[in-house]
């Protein structure tokens, strides 16, 4: 093993092992440089099946989810025991790459890490496996005149007192937090799950008006759902080519949604001049319904694809209980017209001495009475 592949062990080992909280995090990463952009990351993820701890070498373009090198397959042994992470990893010829990235005579070359959210999920122990983003980041400096060495470290020995004695304590670190996974979420969520099922009944309660004006403040948070999930697209791999279920079918939704506010628009300015149902209105009527189920049925595929599937169940409770509620408003209005126009026809009816009773409410300011 040459002076290079030694110091990945330092690096490894140092910050994952001193950390007392690793193995409860999905994984835990250390960087080379001062950010993400072009750093080489060597990545440790757990797994609460029979896989135990997985070793990804990948690379980092940006502040988005790092690459796989598929050409940096490190001899290794990973293993899961006490609350704790121990991997020993051996690279082969690694000095080509290594060497555009850390100064070996440096005593202070810098390094990254990054700590994922809590362990909730299987990653199948491969090394491509898609991951969350951070929840704590940070920032330390090694001492490469210490932490490499001559001869090569045992892959299963005891290095800890080899590997420690380099490195300083953790600085610049941080806080984090998917905000723009949890702004998607919420307004899309809240836009078909609530507010538009909610104009849709203002349209028979009150009026087209406030039917409108629903809908409009609805399809806004669409637009605002389709912002944040561009956003999110970018920072992970698997979502980087709009290929999966939940992309397609949200853009779909997006292009229905603005469909919709167009023809219901028009509509009502044609109806309002000429007292006449249209072509548009129709489509308007069928359309409505297939776009808002599409929208409501995407939502566990997001949180398929966003690696959090755990919250399907009480999304699904709550959309079942908001359609009985739904349906069981259409059925009372629906009732109600029913028993206002079977009032009218009765009181619009033949009189006893065979004449026409009129009701108050029809009559108006030409009409005479005897």
């Amino acid at each position: 093993m040459c002076r290079y592949q030694s110091l990945h062990m330092a690096l490894l080992d140092n910050l994952t092992w001193s950390s007392p909280w690793a193995s409860k995090h999905s994984w835990i990463a250390v960087g080379t440089g001062t950010e993400m952009q072009d750093s080489m990351m060597f990545i440790v993820y757990g797994d609460k099946t029979k896989h135990g701890a997985t070793l990804s070498t990948r690379y980092s373009t940006g502040e988005n989810e790092p690459k796989y090198m598929s050409n940096m397959n490190p001899e290794s042994n990973a293993i899961h025991e006490s609350g704790f992470f121990t991997v020993d990893a051996h690279y082969q010829n690694s000095s080509s790459w290594m060497q555009h990235h850390i100064d070996m005579s440096s005593s202070k070359q810098p390094f990254i890490f990054a700590l994922g959210p809590k362990l909730s999920r299987s990653n199948g122990g491969s090394p491509t496996a898609t991951i969350q983003r951070h929840v704590v980041y940070g920032r330390f400096t090694m001492d490469m005149t210490k932490a490499g060495s001559d001869s090569a470290p045992s892959a299963n020995g005891d290095n800890g007192a080899w590997i420690r004695s380099g490195a300083s304590e953790a600085y610049g670190v941080s806080s984090d937090y998917d905000v723009g996974s949890a702004i998607h979420a919420v307004v899309m969520c809240l836009a078909f799950v609530i507010v538009f099922p909610l104009g849709a009944l203002l349209l028979r309660f009150v009026s087209v008006r406030v039917h409108y004006m629903v809908q409009l403040a609805a399809s806004i948070l669409v637009i605002i759902g389709l912002g944040t999930g561009i956003y999110i697209s970018m920072e992970y791999n698997r979502t980087k080519n709009y290929n999966t279920a939940h992309q397609i079918i949200g853009l779909i939704v997006f292009v229905g949604v603005a469909i919709q506010l167009i023809l219901g628009t028009v509509h009502h300015v044609i109806f309002k001049r000429t007292r006449r149902a249209t072509k548009l209105g129709k489509i308007h009527l069928y359309l409505g319904p297939a776009v808002l189920v599409l929208g409501v049925i995407n939502a566990p595929l997001g949180t398929i694809v966003g690696q959090r599937s755990q919250y399907n169940i009480p999304y699904a409770v709550v959309v079942a209980v908001l359609a009985v509620l739904f349906f069981a408003a259409r059925v009372y209005i629906w009732r109600s017209k029913k028993q206002n126009k079977t009032i009218e026809e009765t009181e619009v009816s033949e009189g006893s001495d065979g004449e026409v009773q009129v009701p108050l409410h029809m009559l108006d300011s030409t009409t005479k009475l005897t």
